[in-house]
């Protein structure tokens, strides 16, 4: 069974090491639209495609890039940046945290149908089709993460899709995410709880688990958030549990962003946040933990395998809509 890339159905069995949570192209598209001037493409281009190749050396073969219109997503720039490193990519629908009043007053049948166009046909007249749906709720479930979430789990119910989730652990945010994405009829299985890795609250990490999701260590690099030695303690207590089935490894790492210069990544987030340091110090020291290479091929190599497969069986829009309406009625 295929996985859907931006250049292409790729076999499953070919995706090998995945990093199921990056960012290859992110910008203000009102900057975009308003100040072309300040975008010089082939620079971009060369600074996202650096980082990919740095990862393609360092085992990286498959990045998930979870980044919707409203993050600045451009499929054409992922395809080249993606052909020119080696690495296949995976691009995403849906809507993130700050959903646009347009969304809102256009109603729910309508979004679904711009973001099924992106599932059945391709964005915009591209042709490249996205492979992953992403929904956001952060601190709280307020109008937009509602309207985020109940699109995300009726997207995913629709077409079989994986879903990716902005979560806050810290403010218990995954738990409401489920039962919505519950509510809309989504699979748990095939659905990541985003930024779970946050988290060394064991309690609220097996509960989500053991619900079916799988848990998203994927923001390893980010030490504000949480530092590298909690997150390893984490994941290889719950490997010990049986759990490293339902977790993938990431680090929500951009290649390029429009207003983040080296200098002020350097300065925001430190020099960890970098696409090979999963394959290159997290893998290790999970290893020196006790974590089995299996339950390590499970984590960077099956999951994210079995979570990317979409098949042929995509839903044409009239089915979708149609299975959307009886639901409403």
């Amino acid at each position: 069974m295929p996985a859907q890339t931006v250049t292409g159905p790729v076999r499953t069995t070919e995706l090998g090491f995945t990093l199921m949570h990056e960012h290859v192209h992110t910008c203000s598209s009102v900057v975009r639209l308003n100040y072309p001037q300040e975008f010089d493409r082939e620079a971009a281009l060369r600074e996202a495609v650096g980082r990919l190749s740095e990862a393609y050396r360092a085992g990286v073969r498959t990045v998930v890039e979870p980044t919707t219109a409203d993050l600045g997503r451009d499929v054409s720039f992922v395809a080249e940046a993606s052909r020119r490193s080696g690495v296949n990519v995976v691009s995403a629908t849906g809507l993130y945290l700050h959903v646009d009043e347009y969304f809102h007053r256009k109603g729910m049948d309508h979004t679904m149908a711009m973001m099924l166009h992106d599932i059945e046909k391709g964005v915009a007249e591209t042709g490249i089709r996205v492979g992953m749906i992403k929904c956001a709720i952060d601190r709280e479930l307020n109008r937009n993460a509602e309207f985020s979430l109940r699109l995300g789990g009726k997207l995913q119910k629709a077409t079989g899709l994986p879903v990716t989730v902005h979560t806050s652990p810290k403010h218990r945010t995954g738990e409401i995410a489920c039962r919505i994405l519950e509510e809309e009829g989504a699979d748990p299985t095939r659905v990541v709880i985003g930024h779970s890795g946050d988290s060394e609250d064991l309690d609220y990490l097996r509960a989500i688990a053991n619900r079916g999701y799988v848990l998203g260590m994927d923001r390893f690099g980010i030490d504000k958030f949480l530092d590298t030695p909690a997150r390893i303690r984490t994941i290889v207590r719950l490997c010990e549990e049986g759990i490293a089935d339902r977790m993938i490894i990431s680090h929500d790492c951009s290649c390029w962003k429009d207003w983040m210069t080296e200098e002020v990544r350097l300065d925001l987030i430190g020099p960890d946040w970098r696409l090979t340091f999963v394959p290159e110090v997290v893998v290790p020291q999970l290893l020196a933990a006790g974590v089995s290479q299996s339950d390590i091929d499970l984590m960077m190599i099956g999951t994210p395998a079995r979570l990317l497969e979409c098949g042929d069986a995509v839903p044409n829009h009239a089915a979708a809509q149609r299975k959307v309406s009886l639901q409403e009625s």
